[in-house]
């Protein structure tokens, strides 16, 4: 056999025939194009040598997603990537791999435990490390999606595929946050698995799935295009599927380990996102993100964003020295070089090539789609990042079908659009699958993460060392920052001592202060203060727990001030409200008693009294008169109830009023006027999910007045556009974007 015939040896098949012969189906019957097998890449008619080495134009978008991406390095840790940290830390491989899910949602053994281990262990937990693993992992993804669009539509469509992903937005997240390894990973494993599988190489792409598998659930529909990548001319689907069983097997294998381990991950169902109608919205965004366009109605508009220039100027000269041909075609270029026949046939080749990369870049995308839908009411952009690859191939595949100039300004385009997205003022504040915005973006990320290393630096002047079985309690903390998580891994990664645990404020108990030294903070001004524990800040601190509903909490902290030494008459009262609220009546009569009053229902006189010399405008002498009603009767719901409006309309901040309001409440749970009261405080305090709450609860009790609760209503609604997904919400996340770029001299994102 010639040297050149073993070079047109379809691998693992025999050699195909040339010429008329390969294009016609018997002798004498007119030539008719075949479409090129998964191990051919024919080029484009008229195809031409560049006159640069064939991987200069990969190795240019390379250098512009490396220079887009470059900032990524120096973004701390956040959120879910302590978890992970902490379950690799202290233990071997094997315990790592064994050990239960941190989270105990999905089973990713690859991308958190074995990554979190093999980094951790190699570069001592730093997330520069982590980061710059996860840029060369995109790099990775890029060059793959390359490869498999070269093969598959030539080398200008690869150059146009990889380009629209080396600048989309959608990699943002993923590059930024170290836990943004797991749809890294994936995406990477299941490129590979497909560039393998074209190749020959179907027992090693069923490996590469597997493990892309085992890193994040998203790519399961990769043996589908695979097997539509690779289909072969005029081929029966079912032989098409049967040659994809590899890939199958290593989808059945995953599955079965899925479903083995499915009793240790508790909290799957709370990560998904299920909703009506919501496959439809998750097909609806892939062309939204894949164009970029991320604004909500009423914003304006963003297209004029315009990329970093040397990323765009990288992969637009990528794009213009890309070769035409696939890589494979040399001798058939020869060919349609010295016979005008043979270049007609290559060209209408080349045509049933190309409409096979859109079909199987539809497919891709469509496919890698799929999955999202279990994710609907919290997607985001990064959640597309494998079917964009699908689209990248329909977008190279079009593009490459006319001038090199029009695939330039395809990619300069869709770069624009990209960096629109990127460059968005908002995200989506509530759940839902139609919201405009990512749940996650570029600005989520960066806007959280930068708080997440101040708040460290504050703690650490504040503190530089604690002793061990420290515990803290943290309030205040904006919810997207997500810096307090279970128990404390941030601290302990922090501090470097597994002993120290930390929890929200809301979450203090006996329990846990017991153990060793105890710290409370809250972020106020966006700054991270200390609170003092002495009696009047630890009254404080159970006022303010007591307004989020959590009566558990307030009597905790107001029992380990008893601890102390540092009670007095008035924690005594207070906590006695506390532990009523909770049905412990019998210790509350106790403290009343240690408070100096009388555990006693009343009716109690004084209180009309008050009410009388309120009205005559003596507000000194009514508060007199409901204090010595209380002092007897202190166990009746009218006489705080009377006390709290007095103090409210007297001084609307006021801690005594808040505390005889929820006297009220829990001496009277089904009065109407009572949740009323205590709604309208926690409106006012700004807990507003809690005061909704409280109010709805005075409607379903009854308030004796239809324009009364026309008015409850109309300020549940209210209070409603506060709470996240709310369009006061949104409005004042717009306005903090709008601030920030003001004070930043009106700079655009790098």
């Amino acid at each position: 056999m010639s040297r050149r015939a073993s070079r047109e040896r379809p691998r693992g098949g025999a050699a195909r025939p040339r010429g008329d012969a390969a294009a016609s189906g018997r002798a004498g019957e007119p030539a008719r194009p075949v479409a090129p097998g998964p191990a051919t890449a024919p080029p484009r008619a008229g195809a031409t040598a560049s006159a640069f080495p064939p991987w200069t134009a990969l190795a240019l978008i390379l250098v512009g997603a490396a220079l887009l991406h470059r900032r990524a390095l120096g973004v701390p840790f956040f959120a879910d990537d302590y978890l992970f940290l902490e379950q690799a830390r202290g233990r071997s491989l094997l315990a790592a791999l064994l050990a239960p899910d941190a989270i105990g949602n999905f089973f990713r053994p690859v991308s958190r435990q074995l990554f979190f281990w093999v980094v951790g262990h190699l570069a001592g937990e730093s997330a520069r490390a982590f980061h710059a693993v996860n840029l060369g992992l995109f790099l990775g993804v890029v060059a793959l999606l390359h490869a498999v669009a070269r093969r598959l539509a030539g080398g200008v469509a690869a150059a146009v595929a990889a380009a629209f992903i080396a600048l989309h937005y959608s990699a943002d997240v993923a590059v930024r946050w170290a836990s943004g390894d797991q749809d890294l990973l994936a995406v990477l494993g299941a490129l590979a698995a497909i560039a393998l599988y074209l190749g020959g190489r179907r027992a090693w792409a069923a490996v590469a799935l597997l493990a892309a598998l085992l890193s994040k659930e998203s790519v399961i529909l990769t043996a589908a295009v695979a097997a539509v990548a690779g289909r072969r001319p005029a081929e029966p689907w079912r032989a098409t599927l049967q040659r994809a069983w590899p890939l199958g097997l290593a989808t059945a294998v995953w599955a079965a380990l899925w479903l083995i381990t499915a009793p240790r991950r508790p909290a799957l169902g709370g990560s998904l996102g299920f909703e009506p109608l919501g496959a439809a919205a998750v097909l609806a965004h892939l062309p939204h993100v894949a164009a970029g366009i991320e604004w909500r109605a009423g914003l304006a508009m963003v297209w004029s964003a315009v990329p970093p220039l040397l990323p765009l100027a990288a992969v637009a000269i990528a794009v213009l020295v890309a070769s035409q041909d696939g890589g494979t075609g040399t001798a058939a270029r020869r060919d349609a070089e010295a016979a005008p026949a043979v270049a007609r046939r290559e060209g209408a080749r080349a045509r049933d090539r190309g409409r096979g990369a859109i079909v199987t870049g539809a497919v891709w995308a469509l496919a890698a789609v799929a999955p999202v839908a279990a994710v609907a009411s919290i997607w985001s952009a990064y959640y597309y990042l494998y079917a964009l690859c699908g689209v990248a191939l329909v977008v190279g595949a079009l593009a490459a079908r006319g001038p090199r100039w029009v695939a330039v300004a395809a990619v300069a385009v869709l770069a624009c659009g990209s960096q629109a997205g990127r460059a968005a003022p908002e995200f989506a504040t509530g759940r839902g699958a139609w919201t405009w915005q990512s749940h996650i973006n570029r600005l989520y990320f960066d806007r959280a993460t930068e708080r997440v290393a101040r708040y460290l630096d504050e703690l650490k002047q504040a503190h530089p060392t604690v002793p061990p079985r420290s515990s803290f309690f943290f309030a205040g903390v904006p919810a997207y920052v997500a810096w307090q998580t279970a128990d404390g891994p941030l601290v302990r990664w922090a501090y470097h001592d597994t002993t120290l645990h930390s929890y929200y404020q809301t979450e203090f108990s006996l329990k846990r202060a017991r153990r060793g030294a105890v710290y409370f903070f809250n972020i106020a001004n966006d700054t991270l203060h200390e609170e003092a524990a002495g009696p009047g800040q630890l009254r404080g601190l159970a006022l303010r727990v007591m307004l989020n509903e959590r009566l558990d909490t307030a009597r905790d902290l107001l029992a380990y001030l008893d601890e102390r030494g540092g009670s007095a008459p008035d924690a005594a009262y207070f906590r006695a409200w506390m532990e009523w609220g909770t049905g412990d009546t019998a210790t509350a009569k106790e403290l009343l008693v240690r408070a100096g009053v009388i555990p006693e229902r009343g009716p109690t006189p004084e209180v009309a009294r008050a009410v009388a010399l309120d009205s005559a405008g003596n507000e000194p002498a009514a508060f007199a008169m409901l204090m010595e009603g209380l002092r007897r009767h202190s166990l009746d719901p009218r006489v705080h109830a009377a006390l709290a409006d007095l103090r409210l309309h007297q001084a609307p901040d006021d801690p005594q009023a808040r505390l005889e309001a929820v006297a009220a409440r829990v001496l009277a749970p089904q009065d109407g006027l009572a949740w009323l009261r205590w709604g309208a405080i926690q409106a006012d305090d700004g807990r507003h999910s809690q005061a909704v709450r409280s109010l709805e609860r005075a409607l379903a009790l009854g308030i004796g007045s239809p324009e009364r609760e026309k008015q409850i209503r109309d300020a549940i609604d209210e209070l409603r556009t506060m709470l996240p997904g709310g369009s006061l919400a949104q409005q004042e996340l717009h306005r903090v974007a709008d601030e920030k770029k003001a004070r930043a001299g009106g700079g655009r994102q790098p």
